[in-house]
């Protein structure tokens, strides 16, 4: 049974543009360990104000997440190459940034989804 999950951030408004820049262009070797980890369907919205909307499918999010956190040497060279674009540039609460993707969570699906 496939798994939704969804997540948010919120961007600094004054980052917003670094936030897009930095997607822009995704390389193919982070595309090619998101597809090897079973992330599908995965898309990003960023409305106006900076609040950031995740999407992503998958069969088994547990696995799914903890096949990407340990790809460090993936996670390392993408953040090294965006360098200081995306440093400080989300809104946390008081305890900072979460740990091995742990504000994506599966969605339960309530309201309405058109297939």
């Amino acid at each position: 049974m496939v798994q939704r999950i969804c997540w948010t951030l919120r961007v600094k408004p004054e980052r917003i543009n670094d936030y897009r820049e930095s997607h822009a262009t995704i390389p193919d070797y982070y595309r090619q360990a998101l597809s090897d980890a079973d992330w599908r369907n995965y898309s990003i919205y960023m409305m106006a104000d900076g609040l950031i909307i995740g999407y992503l499918e998958t069969d088994d999010w547990d696995k799914a997440r903890k096949t990407m956190w340990a790809r460090k040497d993936v996670s390392e060279r993408y953040s090294a190459e965006i360098g200081d674009k995306m440093k400080d540039a989300f809104i946390w609460g008081p305890e900072g940034p979460p740990k091995e993707w742990q504000f994506m969570h599966p969605c339960e699906e309530l309201v309405f989804r058109l297939d």
